[in-house]
């Protein structure tokens, strides 16, 4: 062989190197398809559908939920009844979640619940969507189903307070806050509705205290203004004579 020629195999770093090349140029929508099967060896419908939902795993895992929504409608289109499974509705809603398109998010969380969705990840998923429409009322029955499935949740047992409080339920809404500090301590969100359901219920040494508890975690309160007011009214002489004069 000339001095001039290269071997040109598989290990070889120039075929190495062409191989890197192609990736960039095929986009990754279009990488698995021509080496999911053998030449003349068509793929069943469960392999093809399986495919697309690893598909859609690798691309929530990286964030890229528009791509990640693609390939599990693929997996719908392509399998029908065999894909028809809830948490593949369920896995739609949380990319659509995550891209703040909510309502439609709610329309496949609906649908998976119709398809008989019941596992706890379902109702956190679902009533933090209907949280964010301000559904309060449905979220507050999604988190109590939640906690029903898992008593010792610290996640579920505080959302499920933090929606209480928002339909003006604060002693309700304490008792389940207070748990959920037992079993997640030191969380500052829960801190922080702890700290709002006190002060709706004329503790305001207390509301400041866990505020302050909050705060110091690290935790950005989402209502400045109740933090202001609550610090404020704890001062010897920020005191009010009533709820009403200190509601902002």
């Amino acid at each position: 062989m000339a001095s001039g020629e290269r071997f040109f195999t598989l290990s070889s770093p120039a075929f190495r190197a062409a191989m890197i090349a192609a990736a960039v140029l095929i986009s990754p929508m279009s990488i698995l398809p021509a080496f999911s099967a053998p030449a003349n060896k068509p793929m069943s419908t469960t392999d093809r559908v399986r495919e697309f939902l690893d598909r859609g795993s690798d691309f929530e895992r990286a964030e890229l939920y528009v791509d990640a929504i693609k390939a599990y409608e693929s997996a719908l289109e392509f399998g029908g009844r065999i894909s028809a499974s809830p948490i593949v509705y369920q896995k739609i809603a949380f990319c659509y979640e995550r891209l703040g398109q909510l309502k439609k998010a709610l329309r496949y969380y609906n649908e998976a619940g119709g398809r008989g969705a019941v596992q706890q990840e379902f109702y956190l998923g679902r009533g933090g969507v209907l949280e964010r429409l301000n559904e309060w009322k449905l979220a507050q029955k999604d988190y109590a189903r939640a906690v029903k499935l898992s008593p010792y949740n610290g996640e579920s047992r505080g959302r499920l307070g933090r929606a209480k409080l928002r339909r003006g339920f604060a002693e309700s809404g304490l008792k389940d806050l207070m748990a959920a500090d037992q079993l997640l301590p030191d969380q500052g969100w829960i801190l922080y509705e702890i700290a709002i359901a006190l002060y709706r219920l004329d503790r305001i040494d207390e509301s400041a205290g866990y505020l302050r508890r909050s705060m110091a975690s690290g935790y950005t309160p989402p209502e400045p203004e109740w933090a202001a007011v609550i610090l404020s009214a704890s001062a010897p002489t920020g005191r009010f004579s009533s709820y009403s004069e200190r509601n902002p």
